[in-house]
């Protein structure tokens, strides 16, 4: 943040980016800020914002996060274009985002020490996979997560109960 408030330039975010996460492998914060210096808002450096979407796709775990950082790039990229709707019915930014959080939905153990949290990256989940338009996708993680989500990320109980009906209607009417 710094270096974009001061205009120090990309050699010089990278210095500090490589610096904060040799300080500390797991330093999510550390990623979200440099993706949000390389996103549309301030160098629309967009092309490097999704290739560094990618690098935090291979860093993340599923206690450090680093991956959804990914879907904060991909939010601020559909931001920008003429038809963000379409954007996110891309079936590779599903691709993605599905990627995004089968990281951080991969440790079991979260279940237990980490509950709260992980319904809500379910509920982010389901909300994603509606979004982009892959209702078969989203009725099977419905059933596979079963009450064990937390709906406010979807609008809340009865939102998500319309979102599956919608769903369902949009396979049948295939």
């Amino acid at each position: 943040q710094i270096c974009r408030d001061l205009e120090l330039g990309d050699d010089a975010m990278e210095l500090w980016f490589n610096r904060a996460m040799l300080a500390d492998p797991d330093n999510a914060q550390a990623c979200a800020d440099k993706a949000i210096y390389l996103g549309p808002q301030w160098n629309d450096e967009s092309e490097k914002a999704a290739a560094f979407g990618q690098e935090c796709l291979q860093t993340g775990t599923a206690r450090n996060r680093i991956s959804l950082v990914t879907v904060d790039i991909y939010e601020n990229l559909a931001a920008i274009t003429a038809d963000p709707n379409a954007f996110f019915h891309n079936p590779e930014v599903w691709k993605v985002i599905q990627a995004a959080y089968a990281v951080v939905l991969s440790d079991a153990s979260r279940m237990m020490d980490d509950r709260r949290l992980l319904l809500a990256d379910r509920g982010a989940l389901l909300k994603y996979a509606f979004r982009c338009g892959q209702w078969q996708a989203f009725l099977d993680l419905a059933k596979e997560y079963g009450e064990d989500v937390n709906v406010v990320a979807l609008g809340g109980r009865d939102r998500y109960d319309f979102e599956k009906q919608l769903a369902q209607q949009q396979l049948t009417a295939k």
